[in-house]
């Protein structure tokens, strides 16, 4: 598909815009509490999507203060388990689009994963880096900044659906400096994009070398790996893999640890062999 598209002129290529909220900054120990997205093609919106999420966990208090969401609004709702599939039935064939992009992939890819649900492979468009490409002379390229930047109007910030759309706003802006939607390819977008994002993570666990944990993640089975500590010391654990996600740019999979007997966080890249 995305070879189909990626001449495509802006106005005839539909897109959605997304946002999360979470309890705080660590995919693999914090959680989402809410997603919104605008989905648009042109300068029509489509359709809008948004969930609170029940995280299981309390929401901290410095977290509440950023999004205002507590465990009150949120003890009734969902959990992401249920809302995710039908997030990613709202995604479709679209091209999702998102700022400071790794933050929210990373945990949208976590629980992807965790759930086993399957995306279409379509790069994440993230419009901090293409503004940063197109306006780099704008103080703050934060989504906060770049609305009072732009003259973007908001009627409450951080929150999911609401940010999601200065998002989509924002990703206009861009393409109107490059030229326009009748005008402006895709793969001109990609140029000023910088690295592309993916929500399927997980498919990195069925190439070599690792192969054989992607097939203990289907199956949920049991797996030796080889495994090197910061010090360089490298000891044999079995694992039974549970999920893949992202922390500070790294690949990490969590999983249940047979030596330690309990849910461990294990980088990818310090896994040097797998039995």
């Amino acid at each position: 598909m995305w070879n189909n598209i990626i001449s495509n002129p802006m106005k005839d290529v539909t897109f959605v815009a997304f946002d999360i909220e979470t309890t705080g900054l660590k995919p693999v120990l914090n959680r989402i509490v809410e997603i919104g997205g605008i989905k648009f093609k042109g300068d029509q919106v489509l359709e809008t999507f948004g969930h609170l999420v029940n995280p299981m966990m309390p929401i901290p208090i410095q977290t509440i203060r950023i999004h205002g969401i507590t465990d009150q609004m949120v003890k009734d709702k969902p959990i992401i388990d249920q809302v995710l599939p039908d997030f990613v039935a709202f995604i479709d064939n679209a091209i999702p689009i998102a700022h400071n992009a790794s933050f929210d992939v990373s945990f949208i890819a976590y629980d992807l994963s965790r759930l086993q649900l399957k995306t279409p492979s379509l790069p994440i468009l993230n419009t901090c880096t293409l503004s940063r490409s197109l306006f780099p002379g704008v103080p703050s390229h934060s989504l906060e900044n770049l609305a009072k930047w732009f003259h973007i109007d908001s009627e409450t910030s951080h929150r999911a659906v609401s940010d999601a759309e200065i998002c989509m706003k924002i990703f206009k802006e861009c393409v109107l400096k490059l030229g326009g939607p009748k005008k402006v390819t895709l793969k001109k977008i990609v140029s000023h994009n910088g690295p592309l994002f993916y929500f399927n993570y997980g498919a990195v666990l069925f190439e070599e070398p690792y192969r054989l944990i992607g097939e203990a993640f289907q199956s949920n089975t049991s797996v030796d790996i080889v495994y090197q500590k910061t010090s360089g010391e490298k000891t044999i654990r079995r694992i039974t893999p549970l999920s893949v996600g992202t922390m500070r740019n790294f690949i990490i999979i969590e999983a249940f640890c047979h030596l330690r007997q309990e849910k461990r966080s294990f980088r990818l890249d310090r896994i040097v062999d797998v039995r």
